[in-house]
């Protein structure tokens, strides 16, 4: 009863408030002028294969520390059935505006038991078939601010070519020219894990907004200074332990214990606090400069707080049983963690440039980062992290075609081709800290290079129907080599040869009404070693979006 009445009283408000709120601007005596606009969305997600015998296999330990997420949603059960809203208001007068965004949604699909029927590998406390509090406050229900900013914008000369814009608050501020990779604004901004596994998400769409000042500056028509200082420090949200979507049982919000053997009552490693989320020190300067009118290039310093949290292990300490508290076992205590914690690597330095350009009938564009202090994992756990110099490219093309796309076999409107190749390089990496005894020499634990690329084409047909517009998106992702020894960068993907193909199909009506569907296949099989890390093979799904724009 009462999930029925939380799910009526979410649509009656949803509607009451955007039917409030689906007016032309208003504009004040004062010459202010308020402009809201809204956003109502539906999805149904769901599961189409069954679980990997690998990834069930109780007696691997790989598989019990990263199983929890993938045990909770059977074979043809349903993710997600959420319900969202999403509401833009701006007040602008003059040079001066202030703007706020806040979302909020509902997914009934977590308010209820779930699918897991096995305690032996769960981690953490009965019972295994409820979803904890980090997950149904993270991803079952959550209304929050996002964006929350005022602006100014001036002219500081006569001419008006030196105008200064400066903004403080809240916001998404993302330099660079990433498109579907974490480049240069992936350092900038925390990310959304949730939308990170759909396939062909632009990576712009993934940052969430911090707290800081921005300032640009024009010199001129051709050169524009830039600069941000943060004052508050947000890790990137990933998927909180035992949510589909998550992948591993020691990294997230809900993540408590490790095991080292399957059982109700196994001993294993706790989870003590976080190390790092420093808010001070994290600042950038950039410049660009437009040499042509169809090029630009740009050059980037930053000072960064690293947004992903990375697990550190101790030993020689007590170990954790499950249900019971502390549990001595001195025989273990230089051949397994006692206890683990997340490490957010501070003081980062990124020096970086970037270009865009127009060759021919392609929008092409590229950059390059310098990383000095990013967090890499090493293969003996004695070992905490290490700090690297890590070397990122990333390339980038856009290809837009009418109606001759292929001849017009198609028989399409539009078409628009996108693409992007990116790599990773560890130069080096300090001697790192740590406990106990290590048994081998410092190593890296995943790849020291690795290639990655993602090909996106959508497929647009207009007016189908009276009103109606048809666009047919397919997205490919591919790991083409190594796995990132820093993590993190290639927007979801994960071991060597991880592939991942979205298809879907999208209706408009009058760019209010949107209805999707949208098939996600990841390919290949499930593997658990490091180099070939393919833990989410079997986690298919389909989804089905309705959303309406005020």
């Amino acid at each position: 009863m009462m999930k029925g009445y939380r799910l009526g009283m979410f649509w009656v408000g949803c509607w009451l408030t955007g039917t409030a709120w689906g007016f032309e601007p208003v504009t004040f005596d004062n010459g202010a002028v308020l402009d809201v606009s809204a956003q109502i969305s539906y999805v149904n997600m769901k599961r189409l294969s069954g679980m990997a015998p690998l990834l069930a296999d109780a007696s691997n330990v790989n598989a019990i520390n990263s199983d929890d997420g993938d045990r909770m949603v059977g074979r043809h059960g349903t993710i997600s059935n959420r319900l969202g809203f999403l509401v833009d208001a701006g007040l602008s007068q003059g040079n001066y505006r202030a703007f706020a965004r806040v979302s909020s949604f509902y997914d009934a699909a977590i308010d209820r038991r779930n699918a897991n029927a096995v305690q032996a590998t769960f981690n953490a406390l009965p019972p295994a078939n409820e979803f904890s509090s980090a997950v149904r406050e993270n991803v079952g229900a959550r209304t929050r601010l996002l964006d929350a900013y005022v602006q100014g914008r001036w002219q500081l000369s006569e001419q008006g070519t030196h105008p200064l814009t400066v903004k403080v608050g809240r916001q998404v501020l993302a330099w660079g020219e990433g498109l579907y990779f974490m480049g240069i604004g992936g350092s900038m901004n925390p990310q959304d894990a949730y939308k990170a596994q759909i396939p062909g998400t632009p990576v712009k769409e993934l940052f969430l907004p911090t707290e800081q000042v921005s300032a640009t500056l024009g010199l001129g028509s051709r050169l524009t200074l830039m600069g941000y200082g943060k004052w508050a420090f947000r890790e990137s949200e990933v998927m909180p332990v035992g949510s589909y979507f998550s992948y591993t049982d020691l990294v997230g919000p809900g993540a408590t214990f490790m095991r080292f053997t399957s059982g109700a009552a196994a001993p294993g490693a706790w989870r003590a606090p976080d190390v790092g989320r420093k808010s001070s020190g994290q600042w950038g300067a950039g410049v660009k400069y437009q040499l042509t009118e169809a090029t630009d290039i740009g050059l980037y310093h930053l000072r960064y707080n690293e947004l992903l949290g990375l697990p550190e292990f101790e030993y020689y300490g007590n170990f954790w049983q499950l249900g019971q508290g502390p549990m001595p076992m001195p025989a273990l205590a230089n051949l397994a963690p006692s206890s683990f914690r997340l490490r957010y690597m501070e003081n980062i330095r990124l020096t970086g440039a970037s270009f865009s350009t127009r060759l021919g009938e392609y929008n092409v564009a590229g950059e390059l980062a310098y990383r000095d202090g990013a967090p890499v994992l090493m293969s003996d756990l004695h070992y905490g992290l290490a700090r690297a110099r890590v070397v990122n490219a990333q390339l980038s093309g856009l290809r837009i075609w009418g109606s001759d796309f292929l001849g017009g076999l198609l028989r399409a409107d539009t078409a628009q081709l996108t693409g992007e190749v990116a790599s990773s390089a560890v130069r080096s990496f300090d001697s790192p800290s740590y406990t106990g005894a290590p048994l081998l020499p410092p190593a890296l634990k995943y790849d020291r290079n690795s290639l990655a690329y993602v090909l996106g084409l959508a497929v647009n047909y207009l007016a189908v129907m009276p009103g109606w517009d048809l666009a047919i998106p397919i997205d490919w992702q591919h790991q083409l080599r190594g796995n990132p020894a820093w993590q993190g960068w290639n927007s979801g993907l994960q071991g060597e040869n991880d592939r991942r193909l979205s298809v879907g199909m999208r209706w408009s009506y009058q760019q209010n009404l949107e209805l999707g569907l949208r098939l996600t296949h990841y390919l290949g099989r499930a593997d658990l070693s490091d180099r070939t890390l393919r833990n989410l093979v079997d986690r298919d799904f389909v989804a089905l979006t309705v959303s309406y724009h005020f």
